[in-house]
């Protein structure tokens, strides 16, 4: 489980990113937080790769990356609900 405090570091830094000089309207990032959310939920094989010591922090990274752009594709043309792509399998 992760401790509190470390949830709220990241939290915090968070809001520092969001509410910052090349942020964006909380509300944007409070959608985007939720479909990433919702793929995250809708994944057991997204999960286990993002916690798993086996796969670098770097793939991490890009699997995340390549993530949001499908998000961000979806968002602006077709409406769907957002899912995990193919193409991150880790």
């Amino acid at each position: 489980m992760i401790s509190s405090a470390i949830v709220a570091r990241y939290a915090s830094a968070l809001v520092d990113v969001v509410t910052g000089p090349k942020g964006m309207d909380a509300g944007q990032a409070t959608q985007q937080l939720r479909e990433f959310a919702a793929v995250l939920a809708g994944s057991a094989e997204l999960r286990n790769a993002l916690v798993s010591p086996a796969v670098s922090p770097a793939r991490k990274r890009a699997v995340v990356g390549k993530l949001a752009d499908q998000l961000r594709r979806e968002r602006w043309t077709s409406g769907r609900k957002p899912r995990w792509p193919a193409s991150c399998h880790a």
